[in-house]
């Protein structure tokens, strides 16, 4: 059964990186929609590495099913050149859960992450890498 998008977001990129602004909850239609729009941005980083900031608003938690087919998107951005992700979560109160959901998906997938509080924090980090 097919329900209708839950959340939503806003991707913006550049030269070298790629900003993904969203707000939750989430379910699986939001990401497969959210994996349709990535797969027209990231072959812009073609042959480079590059970094992503995420800033996730309120109660952005998924779905079991939201949260396993994040874990496919993830996959496809690192198989692109995916380096590198900053996560901000702003104004939540389930912010553990949050970054428990965030980090298995990362973990999994061995991918280099860091939480932070602040968007300046964020880029000033990827400045570093």
């Amino acid at each position: 059964m097919s329900f209708v998008a839950h959340g939503n977001y806003v991707i913006k990129n550049s030269d070298e990186q790629l900003v993904i602004e969203a707000s939750g909850p989430f379910n699986i239609e939001i990401i497969e929609k959210l994996d349709q729009a990535l797969k027209k941005v990231v072959p812009k980083f073609r042959n480079k590495t590059w970094h992503q900031i995420i800033i996730l608003h309120a109660e952005s938690i998924f779905t079991p099913e939201a949260e396993a087919a994040l874990c496919k998107t993830l996959k496809y951005r690192i198989d692109h050149g995916l380096a590198f992700s900053a996560v901000i979560i702003k104004a939540s109160t389930c912010e553990a859960l949050i970054k428990k959901q965030i980090s298995r998906c990362y973990k999994k997938l061995n991918i280099p992450y860091q939480f932070f509080k602040h968007t300046d924090e964020a880029k000033r980090k990827l400045k570093t890498l």
